[in-house]
């Protein structure tokens, strides 16, 4: 009978605990609504600046290809 009410005893203890652990913990579906509202802010802020980026690139290739063409042209009119 000892034996029985000893591990009656450390199951109740154990269930506290494990239950104090996880009311201490976020739960899952606030971990998540808090990661997905930081990638909303993370995105939101950088969308701008990779418009930027973006736009830069895409201004500084065809200037290239007109250089180059220019350059071609300038050449062969030398020649």
């Amino acid at each position: 009978m000892n034996t029985d009410e000893e591990s009656i005893v450390k199951r109740r203890l154990m269930t506290k605990k494990s239950k104090m652990i996880s009311e201490a913990k976020p739960g899952i579906s606030e971990q998540d609504s808090c990661s997905r509202y930081a990638y909303r802010r993370y995105i939101e802020a950088e969308t701008p600046a990779r418009r930027e980026r973006c736009a830069e690139a895409y201004h500084l290739v065809p200037d290239r290809q007109r250089q180059r063409i220019r350059e071609e042209a300038i050449h062969f009119i030398e020649a």
